[in-house]
């Protein structure tokens, strides 16, 4: 999405959030809103989707939610989508799904549309002006995630990108389904290039422990970089720190790997970049 098809949603998000006078996670009461805002949320029986977005009139509209949605901060990131739908897109009367896939607001196949509604949902759920002071010291591991899910009350895996978008720490969440990466994201400070993928996830790594059944692979560790990066330069004399967490539902794990400020190779790419800049 390019900076200003961004710019709408979440100028949008932020004027309903100054609108109501928040300034703290637990008082961005969804249903309450949208419902002040002329939607009715329901939950029921949905097939080929997580949440519908029925028109009726401009100022109106109905969000239906499946009642398969179990799961608190799909369920919030859902309604927050088709929400968006109905602020941003007032000119289209459309019938609006929202699909599996829609949650992943970084897929590259989504239409500008709902790229739009996915960051309008993402802005509203953990705006910028509350989430950054919360995440920006906080270590890269999956109980700092977890805390952050928490009271935002939003899933792992938004929570997960979320945090890379203000992190002052050099890392990267990967992740992988039935054994292989399937896609990444890193922070825009991250030095090193990753692995494809596609690439089987090395069954050392935190990942490939907890596919092997091992659920309580014990809290971040480190791992030899070649687990994770491509960067042949590096193998053989670094470590990075690994945390990962498997999400059942999904035969998935999301691995948040990181280069530790005190490591070797924090050191050596710190004098590389003033080497360069010299």
């Amino acid at each position: 999405m390019n900076h200003q098809t961004s710019r709408r949603p979440i100028r949008s998000a932020h004027k309903i959030l100054r609108d109501y006078g928040i300034d703290d996670p637990d008082q961005i009461d969804l249903n309450a809103i949208c419902f002040d805002k002329g939607i009715l949320v329901i939950e029921a029986p949905l097939k080929g989707a997580l949440a519908r977005l029925i028109r009726n009139g401009k100022d109106k509209a109905l969000i239906r939610v499946s009642d398969r949605v179990r799961e608190v901060g799909q369920r919030r990131f859902a309604i927050a989508h088709e929400f968006g739908h109905f602020m941003l897109h007032q000119e289209k009367n459309q019938l609006s799904l929202y699909h599996q896939k829609e949650l992943l607001f970084w897929y590259k196949e989504l239409s500008p549309e709902e790229q739009e509604a996915n960051t309008f949902a993402v802005e509203l759920l953990m705006p910028n002006f509350l989430f950054e002071s919360r995440c920006s010291s906080e270590s890269p591991t999956v109980a700092t995630i977890e805390k952050l899910s928490t009271e935002f009350e939003t899933s792992l895996t938004a929570t997960t990108l979320r945090y890379l978008d203000f992190t002052r720490h050099d890392c990267a969440a990967i992740v992988s389904r039935d054994g292989k990466m399937t896609w990444f994201k890193t922070c825009e400070t991250f030095p090193l290039r990753l692995l494809d993928m596609g690439t089987m996830v090395d069954p050392d790594s935190l990942a490939g422990q907890l596919f092997a059944g091992d659920l309580s692979p014990g809290g971040p560790q480190q791992v030899p970089v070649e687990m994770w990066v491509e960067d042949q330069e590096f193998s053989q004399s670094f470590t990075i720190q690994e945390d990962a967490v498997y999400l059942k539902r999904y035969q998935t794990v999301i691995s948040l790997i990181s280069i530790q400020p005190a490591s070797p190779l924090n050191r050596f790419l710190t004098n590389r970049a003033v080497s360069a800049a010299w």
